[in-house]
């Protein structure tokens, strides 16, 4: 029950940007940064962790897989969102 509570708050980014991508129709940069996700983040990170802690493990290597789909989306959005429909990027607080 832990992890089934945790994965609106971990996920919302990606999906979010999901949304925002499939509506611009930018599939390639959604296709590309699954692909980075899953072979760079997923992979190395299940069988990291699912060796040694099992369904636990599988559960942190989605939610790691989640979030860095989310942050790619959103380094992506510079290129494939805001310059494409020629928006003015939000400023970064901080």
């Amino acid at each position: 029950m832990f992890w089934i509570g945790l994965v609106p708050i971990i996920t919302f980014t990606a999906f979010i940007w999901d949304g925002i991508y499939i509506g611009a129709t930018s599939s390639v940069a959604l296709r590309n940064t699954m692909i980075i996700s899953a072979f760079f983040v997923f992979f190395p990170f299940f069988y990291l962790l699912g060796h040694f802690f099992g369904n636990h493990g599988l559960w942190m290597a989605l939610m790691l897989f989640m979030v860095s789909r989310g942050v790619l989306l959103t380094l992506y959005s510079k290129k494939h969102i805001y310059e494409i429909f020629d928006l003015k990027q939000p400023p970064v607080s901080g």
